[in-house]
């Protein structure tokens, strides 16, 4: 920006390059690991997700395009999804700078100056969402946390905030 006679290499292209791809594949690797863990551990879960598919597959055929898969059409897919991301959180955090003074509690006893680094933690704000949150933390229990029926508007389940749901931050 401060020079806008200066290029990147070509070989400054083709590393920034890799560095996405391989940061994009890792993350969707994990995330599909998770994903099959959660479907391992919960039977009736996998069925509700075969039996979707199977609905699917009547309406769209056996190709399955992006359209065919959208939240709409798949909505226990999608819930599923999210419940394994909120569950077990991939990213870290990534390091923002605050662009404001920020008065955390509004009582003037914590205060973060404007220009400060603040690193969030996704899996901090996904233990503490209050829409989710049971007692001794069992809403982040793989086999007793896990409800991607949360995600579907039910009542007895919790959704979460989309203020608290941060997988990706």
């Amino acid at each position: 920006e401060e020079d806008p006679t200066k290029k990147l290499t070509r070989q400054e292209i083709i590393d920034n390059a890799l560095i996405l791809i391989f940061a994009g594949s890792e993350t969707s690797a994990s995330t599909l690991t998770n994903a099959m863990l959660f479907a391992g551990l919960h039977p009736t879960v996998w069925d509700k997700l075969v039996e979707e598919q199977a609905q699917i597959q009547a309406v769209h055929g056996d190709t399955l395009t992006p359209a065919s898969l959208d939240a709409t059409n798949a909505p226990y897919l999608d819930a599923f999804l999210k419940e394994t991301m909120r569950l077990r959180v991939i990213v870290g955090g990534i390091p923002r700078r605050t662009l404001k003074e920020i008065d955390v509690d509004g009582d003037g006893k914590m205060v973060i100056p404007k220009g400060y680094l603040v690193d969030p933690s996704m899996i901090m704000t996904h233990e503490e969402d209050p829409n989710v949150k049971l007692p001794d933390s069992m809403h982040l229990d793989p086999i007793q946390g896990f409800r991607p029926e949360r995600w579907l508007g039910s009542e007895e389940h919790g959704k979460p905030d989309s203020d608290w749901y941060v997988p990706y931050g």
